[in-house]
């Protein structure tokens, strides 16, 4: 049942809703007070009273209301039918480490194969080591610094501050 509104007051709603309007929804499904949202958002509460009792805010405010439930609701269904086989490794990390480290004293290395392989699944593979060439273009000032190291074994530049 919606409420009935002055006139001089129905002209105060919004006609339309903005990007702040869609944050003050955001922060009311959450659970925000009416006092939080003001606050956050550097509205005067009275004025953000009436945006929340405007027909078009209640409006909007359920739709969102009802997209957040519905993605909540599919993101939930997507959990419970992930991958057995993702699940079984999921499961198997933390084994899987404690095997590669009791291997450590143990030795075996198919065991120790095994663990490193699930612990990749899982999703804690080895870094990877990278080799990178870098070409330096030489400027007069490295060329000179350069050659004072060949020539005396430092960089005489730098460190005592005596020159």
């Amino acid at each position: 049942m919606e409420k009935e509104h002055s006139e001089g007051t129905k002209k105060l709603y919004p006609n339309e809703m903005s990007s702040r309007h869609r944050s003050v929804m955001r922060m009311e499904i959450a659970g925000h007070t009416t006092n939080d949202i003001a606050k956050e958002l550097g509205f005067n509460v009275q004025r953000l009273s009436l945006i929340m009792n405007s027909p078009l805010y209640i409006e909007e405010r359920d739709k969102m209301a009802r997209d957040v439930k519905r993605e909540f609701v599919e993101a939930e269904g997507k959990k419970l039918a992930m991958d057995t086989t993702a699940k079984v490794l999921d499961a198997g990390t933390e084994k899987a480490a404690r095997t590669l480290v009791g291997a450590l004293d143990a030795g075996g290395s198919v065991g120790v194969s095994a663990a490193k392989d699930i612990l990749d699944r899982g999703g804690y593979a080895k870094e990877e080591k990278i080799r990178a060439n870098v070409f330096v273009e030489a400027s007069p000032s490295l060329i000179e610094m350069l050659e004072r190291v060949a020539k005396n074994g430092t960089d005489k530049s730098k460190g005592s501050g005596s020159d």
